[in-house]
């Protein structure tokens, strides 16, 4: 894969991540806004932002599969199936590798949170401790995390939020 087609599929697979978790954090702050509300509006509204939520969910975590995969790409300068294997030396050997390990981690864990209670309230305090640490990993695979983890770091997480 040339330099930049692997430059625009990173940014696809970045871009899709962000879009996604953009949407999944709305879908959690209308939910939670909708909480205490009692008409059957606010409950199809509600159980929209939950389908919303998980929609984004797995999309996201496609995205950052994908990301990984490019990434590895990049870095090796393999072919698709042979940076396969890379990714784990990926993971074990970088600040960003262990970052988006994080990041997948608790994306995951969030999936997992909301498909268990599907038909149940939805955890709000969980699903809010998930996607707070998804943008903090994600803010430290950037640019933010260049000098250390100072200030940058928070302040790029909020942004994400």
């Amino acid at each position: 894969m040339d330099d930049a087609t692997t430059a625009v599929a990173r940014t696809v697979a970045a871009a899709l991540f962000d879009l996604a978790f953009a949407t999944m954090v709305g879908a959690l702050a209308s939910s939670a806004l909708l909480q205490d509300t009692s008409s059957d509006w606010a409950a199809r509204a509600a159980r929209r932002c939950r389908g919303l939520f998980m929609r984004a969910s797995l999309l996201a975590l496609a995205a950052s599969l994908a990301w990984i995969e490019v990434q590895a790409i990049a870095l090796s300068e393999l072919p698709p199936l042979q940076a396969l294997a890379a990714v784990g030396g990926l993971v074990v050997d970088t600040g960003f590798g262990r970052a988006w390990a994080a990041a997948t981690l608790a994306l995951a864990t969030g999936v997992a949170v909301a498909f268990a209670r599907r038909y149940r309230p939805v955890p709000l305090r969980a699903l809010g401790v998930t996607t707070t640490a998804i943008a903090v990993a994600r803010a430290c695979t950037g640019h933010a995390v260049a000098h250390g983890f100072g200030w940058q770091v928070p302040t790029q997480a909020v942004h994400a939020l």
